[in-house]
């Protein structure tokens, strides 16, 4: 199974996952990046700090990026799905 990392862009930093996770597909690890943003997100409200634009960069065990996922997917923005 494919390894993915999920490093997330916010704030103009780069966090890295270091650990990563494997998962059937970049569609399934796109599903997954979306629920991260979601606890993120739901994190932040739960706590009444505002929203900050984040977003998960999804890149494969040799670093490369594949995909960009934006704090709005999780808000229900579909627009850039696949």
């Amino acid at each position: 199974m494919p390894q993915y990392h999920f490093h997330t862009l916010r704030d103009g930093r780069r966090i890295e996952d270091l650990e990563g996770g494997c998962f059937e597909s970049l569609e399934a690890a796109t599903d997954e990046a979306v629920l991260a943003l979601r606890e993120l997100l739901g994190d932040e409200l739960k706590s009444g700090r505002p929203i900050s634009p984040t977003t998960i960069e999804i890149a494969d065990e040799t670093g490369k990026a594949l995909k960009q996922v934006p704090y709005t997917r999780a808000l229900g923005d579909r627009s850039d799905l696949r």
